[in-house]
């Protein structure tokens, strides 16, 4: 199994994937400084992004994303907050993918309508492996 270390180490073999500086990376869960987890793959996320950003504020990250006018987003954003979010930013031209960071299921089904929505479960192991590749 592919651990986030091995991701780390083998986007060092492809320099013009070692960090990614076009887009910036947002993050936006309630619960993103709360778990080990969630700020190990903070640490792994911003070796990527010369741009990483993190959000346990939904009305904030909203405020942040409309004032963004020259860089593409990457949203990165936890289940609960996808329904209320993404129809307001969807249309945002600046915004070029959405992943959900959740494991309910049905988030797939009722998501398929918004083509920016590139990944619709993911774990965090699986962050890394998907962003470091795009």
């Amino acid at each position: 199994m592919t651990t986030t270390d091995d991701i780390i180490q083998s986007t060092s073999r492809f320099p013009q994937l070692n960090v990614i500086e076009t887009n910036i990376l947002l993050w936006l869960n309630d619960d993103v400084h709360k778990t080990n987890d969630n700020l190990e793959t903070q640490k792994k996320l911003s070796r990527i992004f010369t741009e990483f950003k993190v959000f346990d504020d939904c009305t904030v990250c909203l405020n942040y994303i409309f004032d963004i006018k020259k860089q593409n987003i990457i949203l990165i954003i936890s289940g609960n907050y996808s329904y209320q979010v993404i129809p307001i930013i969807h249309d945002n031209p600046h915004l070029i993918s959405i992943y959900i960071y959740s494991m309910n299921k049905e988030l797939d089904k009722d998501l398929k309508q918004y083509e920016k929505v590139g990944t619709k479960i993911i774990i965090s192991r699986n962050i890394i492996s998907r962003l470091s590749f795009r």
